[in-house]
């Protein structure tokens, strides 16, 4: 019988330390998911939060869109109300809303057309983002969604093109009896055959892309290659002026001397956007924006922003 209780003992001894360890082992779990749950919701309250860095970005139109309309509206989102400009056939200015959107209407030229938009803040070297537009109204109103592709004929089928584009890759163009062939060398447009396409031609191919990445052609043009856009854009504080030819340090780089003697559109940054001003109320020591081209080394503007 001593025996028998000696063995009970034990047995229990072993169950109350396992029944200890259970609930030790219990409370730790409990005090470390305590321990990390302000941690946990302290991040997911920092992600909720992060602000955006409101870098330029364009949203409508996409790079080589095709359009019919002689105009069209440039969107986009940058840093809350920033200045904003559009580079096209002119310049066009316009503040971003407290969210930062921008919506910008542009005139467009038949054939190719550069857009650069720019998002400006003291201090700071602009944001710059670039497209190419191709503008005709020799399509109906139901292809303005088609894109353009862009490059030199390497081979000429019957019923197919094949081009190189600029980053050097081969694409085949589907041509139907409903392809339609077009010219604009300098914005002067006429209608041309198949039979004029040659090779070593720049052409824009105005279409859609199918399944198999071929596209099918609605209107080819014989071009020439886009120019790259000339126009800059340079932020910087005013360090001499003098009537309208002054100096301006820039956010970055050497002083660059800016010309403003011909006609040239002023705004000056305000509570309520940009609103249209006279060159002559700027100061020396303030944060200006010059839109123009480099001639000789000076800077030509076209359009200032006092900021």
């Amino acid at each position: 019988m001593r025996k028998e209780q000696v063995i009970a003992v034990i047995l229990g001894s072993f169950i109350g330390i396992g029944v200890a360890f259970g609930i030790w082992r219990l409370s730790r779990a409990s005090e470390e998911k305590n321990s990390s749950s302000p941690q946990t919701q302290d991040n997911n309250n920092q992600i909720e939060t992060k602000p955006t860095n409101g870098k330029l970005s364009i949203v409508a139109p996409a790079d080589n869109a095709v359009a019919v309309s002689s105009s069209i509206t440039v969107s986009g989102l940058t840093r809350p109300n920033s200045p904003v400009a559009v580079s096209a056939n002119k310049i066009y200015t316009k503040e971003a809303t407290g969210t930062g959107e921008f919506s910008i209407e542009v005139e467009l030229t038949p054939g190719f057309n550069n857009i650069v938009v720019w998002s400006f803040e003291k201090g700071k070297v602009p944001e710059k983002e670039e497209l190419t537009l191709i503008h005709t109204d020799k399509i109906d109103d139901s292809s303005a969604a088609m894109q353009a592709s862009l490059g030199t004929v390497t081979d000429i089928a019957e019923d197919s093109l094949q081009i190189r584009t600029k980053d050097g890759d081969i694409v085949q163009l589907s041509l139907t009896d409903a392809t339609t062939y077009g010219s604009i060398i300098e914005e002067a447009t006429k209608e041309v055959k198949f039979t004029d396409l040659a090779i070593g031609d720049f052409v824009a191919a105005l279409g859609t892309q199918n399944r198999e990445g071929v596209f099918e052609i609605r209107r080819i043009l014989i071009t020439t290659e886009p120019a790259k856009a000339e126009v800059t854009a340079v932020v910087g504080i005013v360090d001499t002026l003098s009537a309208k030819e002054f100096i301006v340090l820039p956010a970055e780089g050497e002083e660059v001397s800016v010309d403003a003697t011909g006609t040239v559109s002023t705004f000056a940054k305000g509570n309520d956007g940009l609103s249209s001003t006279r060159l002559s109320t700027a100061e020396a020591g303030e944060a200006i924006v010059i839109i123009g081209t480099f001639k000789d080394k000076e800077l030509v503007a076209s359009t200032i922003i006092l900021l």
